[in-house]
């Protein structure tokens, strides 16, 4: 994905408003856009219109759940990265996502250190898929 040079475009799919401002305010002044999607049909519509090198996305929407944004997401011709959020995030969990192609899981509440973490491994791994 051809993002700007160093900006990582993140799409936020949460019914939560506390968890979409609290990435929003966590990445304040980094080098990430953030767009929010209170829902799966919302997120669809944000997917068509333009192209995110990562989701970070809530294990259960009111449409739908993770494994449908997974699916969704494997069409698009740039594919991005996955990361499921969940207050009850366990060893089950991420197996699940990372078999299933997923990238990260992210317990909630967040924790700036992790969100950070996360994003820059993110970042990494998209510098390398542009170098092939």
């Amino acid at each position: 994905m051809a993002a700007t040079a160093g900006w990582i475009r993140l799409l936020v799919i949460s019914p939560l408003e506390e968890d979409r401002e609290s990435l929003r305010e966590m990445l304040r002044g980094s080098n990430t856009s953030v767009r929010a999607a209170n829902n799966f049909a919302q997120a669809k519509s944000a997917l068509r219109k333009d192209r995110y090198d990562l989701i970070i996305c809530e294990q259960e929407l009111p449409d739908a759940n993770w494994k449908d944004i997974l699916n969704y997401v494997r069409r698009l011709q740039d594919i991005p990265r996955l990361t499921v959020t969940s207050s009850d995030a366990d060893d089950q969990l991420w197996a699940e996502v990372l078999n299933l192609g997923g990238f990260e899981v992210l317990h909630k509440p967040f924790y700036a250190d992790e969100v950070t973490r996360m994003l820059q491994t993110a970042a990494l791994r998209t510098v390398g898929a542009w170098a092939r």
